[in-house]
């Protein structure tokens, strides 16, 4: 759990550190980061699907919704963006979360 909080305040401050918009919506993504763990919890206690190896629920996967969370911030901070750029991160952001 100490890892996954610390990848969480690390890709906080480097999202607002990249993003100056993102600074000025801090609330935005710091919500997120507060409400994606809780509701990971909820769809897992929903599903209900046991880890092969655990007692502990493993569906969703608090890595895949953590780096949903993250990129769908991304997704939507890039519309602050200068046009070329924005086009380009929104692409990529769209790409990794299709992919996650």
């Amino acid at each position: 759990m100490k890892r996954f909080i610390g990848a969480i305040v690390g890709a906080t401050l480097l999202l607002l550190a990249a993003f100056p918009p993102a600074r000025a919506r801090w609330y935005v993504w710091t919500g997120l980061m507060v409400v994606a763990p809780i509701l990971e919890g909820l769809a897992k206690w929903v599903v209900g699907r046991p880890r092969p190896e655990n007692a502990s629920f493993g569906f969703p996967s608090g890595h895949a919704t953590a780096a949903a969370a993250f990129f769908g911030a991304v997704l939507y901070l890039a519309t602050t963006l200068r046009p070329p750029a924005r086009r380009v991160v929104q692409i990529l952001a769209i790409a990794v979360l299709v992919l996650v």
